[in-house]
């Protein structure tokens, strides 16, 4: 090969050396933290607010309703931004500070850690209200057998986006909330439905059940 062009050559390698060694030793680049979208714009309307009720500071009631069996449980969750979140559904409470997370028996005792075993019967996890969804709608938009339908809802007098999801053998249809909790879920195996909402929380009772 040629002077000049072997200079060449050992120079280009040089370089992506150098490039490499970088890429190795320097600051390790990270992914978007933003949680993935499915590219269905009547699902990612929905999923935009779900995944944003992680922020928000509320009170909501809920009604469960486990299909098989059409057993109806009453749940609720108080939550202050990303600081604390106590969610309640039937006998079961569970509490999220900054100090640790507990799963306790209303009026009884605690254990640290989420039990999400103490609520699996009722088709239902710790974070019914928006984890949970988001990723249940997520994995539907990857198995619906034609288009989804967008839509809009007034539940528990607020205004919610919608989203159904043709499935077999049965569809799904989720609403969230403008500021992120779920308002409706509608599916083969569980139904949950808003009953009431407040943007703010009872302090007192929040406390006492955190403290």
């Amino acid at each position: 090969m040629p002077a000049p062009a072997a200079r060449a050559v050992s120079c280009l390698l040089a370089a992506v050396t150098v490039t490499l060694a970088g890429c190795v030793t320097g600051q390790r680049p990270t992914l978007s933290e933003a949680p993935a979208m499915t590219g269905d714009a009547a699902a990612d309307g929905v999923l935009h607010r779900l995944d944003r009720a992680a922020e928000a500071t509320f009170t909501a009631d809920y009604a469960i309703v486990t299909t098989r069996g059409g057993v109806t449980t009453a749940a609720s969750v108080a939550q202050r931004g990303a600081a604390a979140r106590l969610a309640t559904i039937g006998s079961v409470r569970y509490v999220a500070t900054s100090d640790g997370s507990s799963t306790c028996v209303v009026d009884g005792e605690c254990e640290d850690g989420l039990d999400a075993a103490r609520v699996s019967d009722l088709q239902v996890t710790p974070e019914f209200e928006a984890t949970s969804p988001a990723a249940r709608l997520r994995t539907d938009v990857g198995r619906a057998t034609g288009p989804t339908v967008a839509s809009t809802a007034t539940i528990a007098g607020q205004e919610a986006a919608c989203v159904t999801v043709p499935l077999v053998p049965t569809g799904t249809t989720t609403c969230a909330l403008d500021s992120g909790p779920l308002a409706r879920l509608v599916a083969a195996d569980v139904m949950i439905e808003l009953i009431s909402y407040s943007g703010d929380i009872d302090e007192s009772s929040f406390e006492q059940a955190t403290g």
